[in-house]
């Protein structure tokens, strides 16, 4: 593997001028793109895979939307990512993340 990048991926200005561009153009896939790019622009650089976060709690994962709502309701910061559909953003450790989706999977299954 090479080098990892630690800084910024966006510039938030960048992002928001790209995003009122792209709604008044109506291109609303670049619209929801740029939101998350914008939403995940302060987090630490690495992500987690919502298969990650299953496979080392031994569990099913809750859906990534609840999963975040999860995070954000313990008081973490936490955004979908636009590098990997199907992984998060996070100020949480992996620990509290597998805690999350437990708590979230017991919620949403009732």
């Amino acid at each position: 593997s090479g080098p990892l990048w630690l800084g910024a991926l966006h510039q938030v200005h960048q992002l928001t001028r790209m995003r009122a561009l792209a709604e008044e153009w109506h291109w609303l896939e670049r619209v929801k793109l740029l939101n998350i790019m914008a939403a995940e622009a302060n987090l630490p650089p690495y992500f987690y895979t919502l298969g990650e976060i299953g496979h080392r709690g031994k569990m099913d994962i809750p859906k990534r939307s609840h999963l975040i709502q999860a995070l954000q309701a313990m008081g973490y910061r936490a955004s979908p990512t636009h590098i990997n559909a199907q992984a998060i953003k996070t100020d949480a450790n992996i620990s509290t993340c597998i805690i999350a989706a437990s708590k979230e999977n017991l919620e949403f299954r009732i």
